[in-house]
């Protein structure tokens, strides 16, 4: 299982082993000239030198190297940062940690390979595109509009099943998972919300719900909230908002996959994470230029921007306030930024600022894409929540 992936991952480590050498070689040089003249170009230089080893190190499977260059990383944004010349305990301990690099390079088991071996993409639940039903499941009381779902549905090859009650979720087939759920308000008995409960690890499982109903008052709402619906539509719906709606979904007849361009100037890691993602239908385009960004955004109408944080020219959070004044295009894009941060501060002020999204390099294939479909899924429903249907 999963074969093309390791095979696009195993390039990618032999790619990494034979540019290690150089990279490591280029640090020393930078680092030699830092020491003899503190120039802070050249610590900015070598600070992105670092980050991207402490990604790509642990990325493909050798940790000690990468938190060497995490430590690395870390001290030299701090002088960046404060924009003063470091101490001699300072300046020992940079000299420590790209020794510490080297000895680690010297010693590396090429062998093991704990990223892209099948026991690791098992444990961390890598889904297979092509082995996902595309059920439809509708919780109802209205038989007429039962079948006139059913028919639809049917019609354009999904598969459908009808619930009584939200409590029949909870004995969903494991092997046949819903991908989305309608919910009919209509003569749902949500008094003291019991069947609310029930519902909860399916939420937590991302599956998407709408809520129906004639009535769409405030209360009817609130209500379809607190279910955990994403969208809210009125009744009568029409076929075509109805077919709007499952475009929304990865799977599936006639789905529109998922869209993620990827900003990293590492482009192993940049080639990692588009790897993962098409192995389950998302498609991905990549920039290791963040000066091409714009012309990107426009070309490949992406819904999802993964951003590394740390970035020559411009970093992440900078490119993120870029993108945010050109609404044209990019007003409902979701960011995910990537990084080997650990930084607490750093961290939340990036969740502070935006909400968006903080993941730590190196990202397991399930949450990577666990968090990539969410959010891409999450965007079509808040425009088709939006849309206005004559």
């Amino acid at each position: 299982m999963h074969h093309a992936l390791l095979q696009r991952l195993e390039s990618q480590r032999t790619q990494y082993l034979k540019r290690l050498p150089d990279r490591l070689e280029r640090m020393h040089s930078l680092w030699t000239q830092i020491d003899a003249a503190w120039n802070r170009e050249l610590v900015w230089e070598l600070a992105l030198e670092s980050h991207r080893l402490a990604g790509s190190g642990a990325t493909f499977g050798f940790p000690d190297l990468g938190q060497a260059a995490r430590t690395a990383s870390e001290l030299l944004q701090d002088l960046v940062d404060a924009d003063v010349t470091p101490s001699i305990d300072e300046r020992f301990q940079i000299g420590l940690m790209l020794e510490w690099m080297h000895q680690e390079a010297g010693a590396l088991d090429v062998s093991m390979m704990p990223f892209l071996t099948p026991s690791f993409l098992k444990h961390t639940s890598l889904p297979d595109a092509q082995q996902r039903p595309t059920i439809i499941g509708m919780v109802s009381q209205d038989t007429a509009f039962i079948n006139w779902v059913s028919h639809l549905l049917h019609e354009d090859g999904h598969t459908f099943e009808v619930y009584a009650s939200l409590s029949v979720l909870d004995d969903q087939r494991p092997g046949h998972p819903v991908r989305a759920l309608i919910v009919d308000l209509d003569g749902l008995n949500l008094d003291g919300r019991a069947d609310i409960p029930s519902l909860a690890p399916q939420r937590e499982g991302h599956i998407p719900m709408v809520c129906i109903s004639t009535q769409a008052d405030l209360d009817t709402r609130l209500q379809a909230v607190r279910l955990g619906g994403q969208v809210f539509l009125p009744k009568p719906i029409s076929a075509t908002q109805l077919r709007d709606l499952l475009r929304t979904l990865p799977e599936g007849p006639h789905a529109v996959p998922y869209r993620a361009l990827i900003v990293d100037d590492d482009d192993l890691i940049a080639r990692c994470h588009a790897a993962i993602l098409e192995s389950v239908g998302i498609q991905t385009e990549i920039i290791t230029d963040p000066r091409h960004i714009l012309t990107s955004v426009a070309e490949f109408q992406g819904e999802v921007i993964l951003m590394d944080l740390h970035m020559p020219y411009c970093n992440g959070l900078e490119m993120r306030d870029l993108l945010q004044q050109h609404d044209a295009v990019c007003h409902d894009l979701s960011f995910i930024f990537l990084s080997t941060e650990s930084s607490e501060v750093r961290q939340s002020r990036v969740r502070d600022r935006w909400g968006d999204l903080f993941l730590t390099k190196p990202v397991p294939p399930s949450m990577l894409i666990d968090a990539v479909r969410t959010r891409a899924r999450d965007r079509r429903f808040s425009r088709l929540a939006t849309q206005s249907y004559v």
